[in-house]
Order: C-alpha cells, then structure tokens, then sequence
C-alpha cells in the first residue's frame, strides 16, 4: 500500500486515497503491455519514499523531467500526495538546454528517465546544482528500476529556491511564440480543475468499482498543461489509461479498434493524419465524439472529418493558467448549432465569462466586433479580475466565441494591417496545401513582410512560387499576399502539435 505523510490539500488527499485503492485490475497500458494497478502503486512508493530519504519535506518543488511513461505518471502522483510541487521540465529539447533547467531550477530533487540522464551534460547540472537525482527506468513492470544516481543521494548545500505557498505545478506554456514560460498553478485550482472535468456518477447509478469503465487513450503530453489536466481528470475518475508517448495514427486507431473507445481526442494535426491515412470508417465505429483542443483547427478538415466519419467534433478552448478547459462545444450544442457555427471553439463552461475589448483603448466592444478575448472564472473563488489572452476574438448573440488570430498575429505593412491567421486560412484552401503558417518578417521599407511557410499534402507534386502567388492574388488584397513562400517537408512543432513561430521565422533567413 501507498503511505502518504501529513500532507493536507484536498488534492493531496484525494489522490492518497486514489493511490491506495486495492485491487490488482489492470489500470494503465504502454506499448502494448499493461500494468496492474498494485504495480503502478508500487512504483508510486519508491519514488515517494527516495524522496522522503533525499529530506525533500512538504512544500517543496520536485523537478520532473516529464515524459509520456508510466514511470513518469506515476511521479506526478508521488509528488502531489505530498503536497510538493512538480515543476515540469521538457525532455524534448537539446541536452544543454535541458541541462541548463536542472541547473537553474534550484530544487532539491529532480527526477529524470535513465534516458535523460544519460544525455551530455544532464547529470554534471544536477552535482553542480546539489540536487538528490532519481532515475527511472522500464517501460513493462518486470523490467522497473528507480534508483538515485550514484553520487547524487542527498541534496546538496544550495540555494534551494523555495516554492510560493499552495503551488502544486510549475507547468511550462508551448513556447509557441518565444522561450516557454514557467506558470505556477496553485493547489486548488489544479484540484477544482479535475474534479471539475471528471463525469459525475448520475443519481441512483451505483458507485463504479476503480477502473471498472472503458480507457481513455493519453497521448497529450504530460509535461504541458493539457496532457496534464486529461491525466489528473482521469486519475481522478479512476480511469484506465492507454499511455501514448505521442500521438501516432496507427497506435490511436489500433486502440480505439480493440478498447471499443466512445470518446476520443485528438490534436487538430492529427485530424488531418487521419483523414489522409484514409482510415477505415468501421475502425472508428465505435467512438461518438471526438474532443479537438491545444491550437485550431481548420474548419474545412473539420467539415470534412465529419463527413467521412459521421463523428462530431467537440472543440475545446483552455489556457495554461487555468489548465482546463474555458470555453468549449457540448453534444448538445453541435446537434444544435454544429453546422450554422462552425469555426467557433464554443461556449464559455458554467463559471466563466467572457468579453471582448479594443485591443487599443482596452474598452469592451460590442457583440460581433473582433478584439482581444479576456477571461473571468471563479476556479480561484475570484471573479473580480479580468485576464485577457493573447487571442483576437469575436462573440455572436448566442454566445458563441470565434478565434480570429493572435494579438501578434498582426502584420503592419507599410501602414496597412494584415491579420496573418486569415491569409494563412485563404492559403489553406489550395488543393496541395497541408499547413500553412504566415508570419511577420523585418523589412527596412516597409516595416514587415507577411511570409508563409507551407506543409504540402503526402504525395502532392511540389507547387511553385509563382503558382502560390497566383492563387493567393486572386483570393487576398495586394498588401496581403505574401512577399516570400517556403516549402517544408514539415513545420516545426511543440510537443503538442503547436507550430513554433520563432522557428517558422528562422526559415527564412537566409
């Protein structure tokens, strides 16, 4: 059995009291070999008792080299039993970087895959930060190991950052748009978020046996905000998990086949993965909705997608600070409105508002007018602060919010402004293009240039400049077709299927 210290949260105790649930069910799936609920829970205390052995206390912030791995699930949950906070850290970037979050961090522990460690420079950062360093290692029970790196037992003399009061995670943002940022997310919100999420037992429907229900597919990844909050939402459910390190169209599918999956999610580029692998229409029969979030999703794939599979698509609009969902479609409302308003992310949930301000006087502006969407939500038990995203939008009479780019988004050129997600969506529709992205490039004359970088459909013959530029002069103004176009095989991309716009940019330096 699990053995929580003191710890006090309402979090902490609800996922203690998840953890010493005893039954030996199989609860969680990786590459094809599932793992008992007892063996998972097993390796849940190692890691809590290394800890405990390394005197990291309550309170404190634990580091968490964060991958898709069973190993690494179950961290997360060690970690906030004890009301410690995990602070996510990317494996997915170069070894100095990431050697250069371990040392900065400043925490007394951090926990890394044996793969991680073993990367240039990662593990000299932890001795010279005098971090206590624990490894995991295998991938099917049989083959666990969670050991201290060998030198890096006890923590160190510091500093030691000490973590605010109430924070449960230090969760990274997508980096979508520079360096990610580390956002502190507090114990109730994180708690108040997966509660939230979680599907209510129906009046007078018995009390479900721990894992007693259909899996949900994890693909998301753990170390940012969605992958997260899907994680917590169905540990708290006490749901079985098929653990995806990413999202690969064969793996989904082969699950959803052989589990019976009724609900699924998928990233928008994974929409478009399905239907240009041309799967099956029975592969996907049992599933009667599929939840759509993390960027957005081209309203043509989503018409299409629809109509190939006779599955509604449910997009869900969240942000890192919340880690939930803000606004979002229901089954209901798509039954309704799932045509008439298509290309909007929904409604607001029950304890959100929303508004619409200028994005220059800051004044809230009228129902169909486009600005800068801000959020209130009562998940901290403030409703008084208004927060705006980075998000230009707009709000129609029934309530329905549609996404019209970035606040940075826009392109000034030579005076004229040029909404870069809108060219983007008029280049979308050439029959080759995958993907596109426009962004903004320094220009001595003019201010900024628009320049789209394009991902061509599999087996499309490539497309010349001057075809794009025929086609975008057609369908745009002159100020907005764009001075310079680049074909990529792929466009660069977060862990979670983000585009990164500092890289897009990148491209064309030259």
């Amino acid at each position: 059995m699990y053995a929580p210290g003191v710890a006090g949260s309402d979090l902490a105790r609800e996922i203690s009291g998840f953890l010493n649930h005893p039954t030996t069910v199989r609860a969680m799936q990786f590459m094809g070999a599932w793992w008992s609920w007892d063996e998972l829970r097993a390796a849940a205390a190692e890691i809590g008792r290394l800890l405990t052995e390394a005197g990291v206390k309550h309170g404190d912030g634990v580091g968490l080299v964060l991958r898709n791995r069973p190993l690494h699930a179950m961290a997360i949950l060690a970690i906030l039993a004890e009301d410690n906070c995990v602070a996510t850290i990317n494996p997915f970037q170069p070894p100095t970087l990431l050697a250069g979050d371990v040392r900065r961090l400043q925490l007394k522990a951090i926990i890394a895959d044996a793969e991680d460690w073993e990367k240039p420079g990662v593990a000299e950062a932890a001795r010279e930060a005098g971090a206590a360093a624990i490894s995991l290692s295998g991938n099917e029970p049989s083959g666990v190991r969670i050991s201290f790196l060998s030198g890096c037992e006890k923590p160190g003399a510091g500093p030691f950052r000490a973590i605010p009061a109430g924070t449960a995670i230090e969760m990274l943002t997508s980096g979508t748009t520079g360096a990610a940022k580390r956002i502190p997310l507090k114990t109730r919100l994180v708690y108040k978020s997966a509660v939230d999420g979680r599907r209510p037992t129906k009046p007078g429907q018995p009390q479900r046996a721990p894992f007693d229900m259909s899996p949900a597919i994890h693909h998301l990844p753990l170390v940012h905000a969605s992958g997260m909050f899907g994680y917590l939402m169905n540990v708290l459910e006490t749901r079985p998990l098929i653990l995806l390190e990413k999202f690969d169209v064969e793996q989904w599918v082969k699950a959803v086949r052989e589990n019976g999956i009724k609900s699924g999610n998928l990233p928008p580029a994974g929409v478009r993965m399905i239907l240009d692998a041309k799967v099956p229409k029975e592969d996907l029969q049992t599933l009667m909705v599929v939840n759509c979030g993390a960027s957005p999703l081209d309203p043509e794939t989503e018409r299409e997608f629809e109509e190939t599979y006779d599955i509604p698509i449910l997009i869900q609009y969240g942000a890192t600070e919340w880690i939930g969902g803000l606004i979002g479609w229901t089954l209901p409302d798509h039954r309704e409105f799932g045509v008439s308003k298509r290309g909007s992310i929904g409604r607001p949930r029950p304890d959100v508002e929303v508004r619409v301000v200028s994005q220059e006087t800051g004044e809230e502006l009228p129902l169909g007018e486009i600005g800068v969407l801000e959020v209130r939500t009562s998940r901290e038990g403030d409703t008084g602060a208004w927060t705006s995203t980075s998000d230009l939008a707009a709000i129609d009479a029934d309530g329905f919010v549609f996404i019209h780019g970035r606040t940075d988004d826009v392109i000034m050129r030579g005076g004229f402004k040029i909404n870069a997600s809108k060219v983007a969506d008029v280049l979308r529709q050439h029959p080759a293009i995958r993907e596109c992205v426009v962004v903004g490039l320094e220009d001595a004359r003019l201010g900024q240039i628009p320049a789209a970088a394009i991902e061509l459909k599999p087996g499309t013959p490539t497309v010349s400049e001057a075809e794009l530029v025929s086609f975008a002069r057609e369908r745009l103004v002159p100020y907005q077709v764009p001075a310079r176009f680049r074909i990529v095989p792929e466009l660069p991309r977060t862990v979670s299927d983000k585009v990164r716009r500092p890289e897009v940019r990148a491209l064309f330096q030259d």
